[in-house]
């Protein structure tokens, strides 16, 4: 093309799976019914709460978000994860989101969970000592705050500092390369940036 000439294999055939198939969309169709059918809930967390939330003792992937209905970036990024969990959530993965507001204030964080449908498991501070609960959850949150967290095995990371905007692309390759695999190359593959 550079050098003016015709090229000369003017198509390829494509190989591989398609996007979407019109078979599949029964399925989808019932998954979404099955989605909305499921109820959402709103548990007050305590500091002990917060600590076992921090231990992950079952093992299983675990993304915890904390947010705040004052915050508009958490709210921004709240339906994103939720996404994220409901591709994920019929795997070894739990999404836990916790509202920073105060416990006064669960009208509001419960609208917000209906609105958006969030059928995670959901959390609200059940105190307005909000630094003792950070620190129940991990007691470094105050060198450096962290919205988003993630932990797997005896493994935990800060994914997203305060202040920072999620990535979605990143957190779904964190769990990709985390979640069980009968190849460990597959989970290499989703560890490269």
């Amino acid at each position: 093309m550079l050098a003016d000439k015709e090229v000369a294999v003017k198509h390829t055939g494509a190989f591989g799976c398609s996007t979407k198939w019109s078979d599949k969309e029964a399925a989808n169709v019932a998954f979404m019914e099955k989605l909305n059918a499921q109820p959402i809930s709103l548990e007050m967390a305590s500091a002990d709460t917060l600590k076992a939330l921090h231990t992950n003792a079952d093992g299983n992937i675990r993304l915890i978000q904390f947010w705040s209905t004052q915050c508009s970036q958490c709210l921004q990024e709240f339906a994103g994860i939720q996404d994220i969990y409901r591709m994920y959530s019929d795997r070894n993965f739990e999404l836990i989101v916790v509202a920073t507001n105060k416990p006064g204030e669960k009208p509001v964080v419960t609208e917000w969970l209906n609105k958006t449908h969030a059928t995670s498991r959901n959390l609200l501070f059940d105190s307005e000592k909000t630094a003792d609960l950070q620190k129940a959850f991990d007691p470094k949150w105050w060198l450096a705050g962290c919205s988003v967290h993630h932990s797997a095995r005896r493994r935990r990371e800060c994914l997203v500092p305060d202040a920072a905007p999620v990535d979605q692309l990143k957190l779904r390759r964190t769990i990709l390369a985390n979640l069980p695999s009968a190849y460990i190359g597959l989970n290499n593959y989703w560890l490269q940036k």
